[in-house]
């Protein structure tokens, strides 16, 4: 009950597993932007994207593309967060915002930078969300615009 667990965090975060190591930098001169990323998980570059993943199990990854928007990102925030199932958080990082949008075991992460707008959607099969979500949460925290 809630006052037997007093002051201990409610029922989800005790299942939480703290996140792993992260390795890297990975560096994406093109695109002006360096994130770090699980020790073990591979990287690929798909068209307009990269995507990390864990090799043993491939449903478990994270993307981060940029798109190119003039419109004004509060606005824009608005509307990917159509469906979400969580409130919405936020990471200050430095001079950056990022806003948290979590929709049942898939989260968006999003931030601007003059009129891009990078995104990183993070993702894992139901049963895996737990063990990775303080993760992604550092993969977040270590993007670096330049």
């Amino acid at each position: 009950t809630e006052t037997t667990n007093y002051g201990q965090g409610w029922e989800q975060a005790k299942s939480l597993k703290d996140p792993e190591t992260l390795v890297g930098p990975y560096v994406n001169e093109k695109q002006g932007y360096r994130i770090r990323h699980p020790k073990n998980w591979q990287g690929r570059q798909e068209r307009n994207q990269t995507v990390f993943y864990l090799p043993q199990n491939p449903q478990i990854k994270f993307q981060i593309k940029l798109i190119k928007s003039t419109s004004n990102f509060p606005d824009f925030v608005d509307r990917q967060a159509v469906g979400s199932t969580k409130d919405r958080e936020y990471l200050n990082i430095a001079d950056m915002t990022m806003v948290i949008l979590t929709k049942d075991f898939d989260q968006k992460v999003l931030t601007q930078k003059t009129n891009t707008i990078f995104v990183i959607e993070a993702h894992t099969p139901p049963e895996n969300w737990n063990e990775y979500e303080l993760t992604f949460k550092e993969v977040y925290k270590s993007l670096v615009i330049f």
